[in-house]
């Protein structure tokens, strides 16, 4: 209970503030609770980051439908990242903080990459890709990395539908094609 309610409190922080300048003593402040329940939860400050992670790729896993035996790893692979950009919506706004922040500041991009390369492995092994191996953690880092570009397509993607960020994921999936042993 106490991690929904301090998520949640970090959540709005990071909205209003900034990832920054986020501290653990306002978000027990926040949250009503002392610093020890934060500590509890959150020892580190990237474990936010990480449960929001954690989070959106749980929920992806569950909007996901389930998958013919006609759909390409192409086909698998689009509707994995679009169901993941529509759970995406409602964090819009603290992606965007972190997003912006994670511009200027290497420590919280090298902190938070394994995290991102856990979450490409869950959605490769989700569209039936083996990603097991020295090739798979290839496969993660390279879908990482176009993964990226998404996500920056997205945060400026302003239409109701998607239109830009799905135009994008396609024609990347397209180059996955071309990668040899990628599917």
């Amino acid at each position: 209970m106490h991690r929904d309610i301090l998520l949640q409190a970090a959540i709005k922080l990071i909205k209003e503030q900034g990832w920054s300048n986020l501290s653990f003593a306002d978000i027990a402040s926040k949250a009503g609770v002392t610093l020890d329940k934060v500590y509890e939860i959150f020892p580190k400050k990237i474990d936010i980051i990480v449960t929001i992670s954690q989070l959106i790729d749980k929920e992806t896993l569950q909007k996901l439908e389930k998958f013919s035996d006609d759909d390409t790893y192409r086909d698998k692979l689009f509707s994995l990242l679009m169901t993941r950009f529509d759970v995406l919506q409602k964090y819009k706004p603290v992606i965007s903080q972190i997003w912006n922040e994670a511009c200027t500041n290497p420590t919280l991009v090298i902190s938070s990459a394994p995290k991102g390369i856990n979450s490409m492995i869950w959605m490769l092994e989700a569209a039936q890709i083996d990603v097991s191996g020295v090739g798979g953690t290839i496969k993660a880092q390279l879908f990482g990395v176009f993964y990226l570009t998404a996500v920056n397509t997205w945060l400026k993607d302003e239409s109701s539908d998607l239109t830009e960020t799905m135009a994008h994921v396609d024609r990347g999936l397209e180059k996955f094609e071309m990668v040899p042993g990628f599917y």
